[in-house]
């Protein structure tokens, strides 16, 4: 019993670092588990187990100490089983077949219930908060939904604390589909109504689309997108599931004014003018909506449309936006930063817009905005961004699935970036205090470059 006693006064330390002056080698545990032989203190299924029972009887004792596995090194060495151990109401020793899977670090690990996953709990313990951007983390984790228990995909390793945000960094740069993403992406124009919006140059958004939708046999545009390479167009799910009566039907990309058949701007005071090139019509291949879109919540508001054809970008009007695939884009603290919505919503006259509109919006805190929402469905969180709520300066019906954008450093070059998907605001637009709220695009760069494909 004495090692026993040892082996109890050693949970209250902290785990060591699986690197150690020993050798672990393999062995065979009692319940004919293979293991590793190792110090109790890095058992983690031991230490579990001794932490939940309620008392150590004299047949646990008895079983525990058949798992003593090198009695000729100082430290009390066992064979290590590759998952739980668990005894039953009779004292009989029971196993589980823990299954392998790979964590969101591309580790190595088996799934188990959470209470089981040792490096899981030291996280937990050592983290000042348990903010929006650790649970989404942890829900990175789950790897079978099937059990009653919240099981994880436990790492042997330590998690350490900064790899929440390089997870986010690590698995979009690294992304299979990065090359996907053209580089030559929102590029500066050449040259020089949302509410209180300003009318755009003729070429200084040349990502915008137009969604068109069938009713009976009227075409109407209803939503935006953005343009993100010859194939796919990003847009808000709202604008591309649940539609009946509506049938989405193409996408119009190229477009300036709507009304007009060829877009020209006059310059210089009238001297020349210059016109773009047709717009591109094409028609839809796929639609792929968020799988976790809640129509009810507001949330995860993202979805895809891949074209049955590509663009063509060797015209100056039909251009992809950058997404934010730099690591110092990704997760970026955007409060209070001014970002720019574009889009032909509904202006302040209560009509659609037939020229392509722009306006300025301000980030607002997640927690400013959570207290307006406070009384409506909408359940806000770190993927989503509140901006805008000054009078007259919105973005409005319409505007649905445009680009919340801004000027930032990227390919060593000034670009565009989207940091944000037009989802949701108050029914009266433009409203003094009342922010529009965007999806944020960052939150879901791995599942956008998930369902990219050639």
């Amino acid at each position: 019993m004495i090692w026993l006693i040892f082996l109890i006064s050693c949970l209250t330390l902290k785990p060591l670092n699986a690197q150690n002056a020993f050798e672990a080698r393999l062995c065979t545990a009692p319940d004919k588990r293979t293991g590793t032989c190792i110090p109790v203190k890095l058992c983690q299924p031991m230490v579990h187990y001794l932490l939940q029972a309620p008392s150590i009887t004299h047949e646990i004792a008895d079983m525990l100490i058949r798992y003593r596995c090198d009695p000729t090194i100082q430290e009390i060495m066992v064979c290590c089983p590759n998952g739980p151990i668990i005894i039953n109401a009779t004292q009989k020793l029971e196993t589980i077949e823990p299954k392998s899977c790979t964590t969101p670090h591309k580790r190595i690990g088996t799934c188990v219930p959470i209470k089981m996953c040792l490096p899981m709990i030291d996280y937990l313990q050592r983290v000042p908060s348990i903010t929006q951007e650790i649970s989404e983390m942890l829900n990175e984790f789950q790897c079978d939904l099937t059990q009653n228990d919240i099981m994880v995909c436990c790492p042997k390793e330590p998690i350490i604390i900064n790899e929440v945000r390089k997870m986010f960094s690590r698995n979009v740069v690294q992304h299979r589909n990065i090359d996907l993403l053209p580089e030559n992406c929102g590029e500066l124009p050449g040259g020089n109504r949302i509410i209180g919006g300003n009318k755009t140059t003729l070429f200084e958004f040349p990502w915008m689309a137009l969604l068109a939708y069938r009713s009976q046999n009227i075409v109407e545009f209803r939503c935006g997108g953005s343009i993100i390479n010859s194939r796919y167009i990003l847009t808000a799910a709202h604008c591309i599931t649940q539609l009946q009566p509506l049938q989405l039907v193409f996408v119009r990309s190229g477009e300036y004014n709507i009304s007009s058949s060829i877009d020209c701007q006059d310059y210089n005071n009238g001297l020349f003018q210059i016109c773009a090139s047709p717009v591109q019509d094409i028609a839809i291949e796929e639609v792929i909506p968020h799988p976790n879109y809640n129509r009810m919540a507001l949330s995860n508001d993202i979805g895809l449309i891949r074209l049955v054809a590509p663009l063509n970008f060797s015209v100056e009007n039909v251009k992809p936006i950058c997404l934010p695939t730099d690591n110092d884009l990704l997760r970026a603290d955007l409060t209070f930063r001014v970002l720019t919505v574009t889009g032909w919503g509904l202006t302040e006259t209560g009509r659609r817009s037939e020229d392509l509109l722009k306006v300025e919006v301000g980030v607002t805190s997640l927690e400013n905005c959570r207290r307006i929402y406070a009384n409506t469905p909408a359940l806000l969180n770190e993927k989503q961004i509140c901006a805008g709520g000054h009078k007259k300066r919105d973005s409005c019906g319409g505007d649905s699935g445009g680009p919340l954008q801004r000027i930032d450093t990227l390919y060593d070059d000034s670009r565009f970036v989207q940091y944000g998907i037009v989802s949701f605001g108050p029914r009266l637009c433009g409203q003094e205090g009342f922010p529009g709220v965007y999806t944020r695009t960052d939150s879901y760069m791995e599942w956008i470059l998930d369902n990219l494909r050639p």
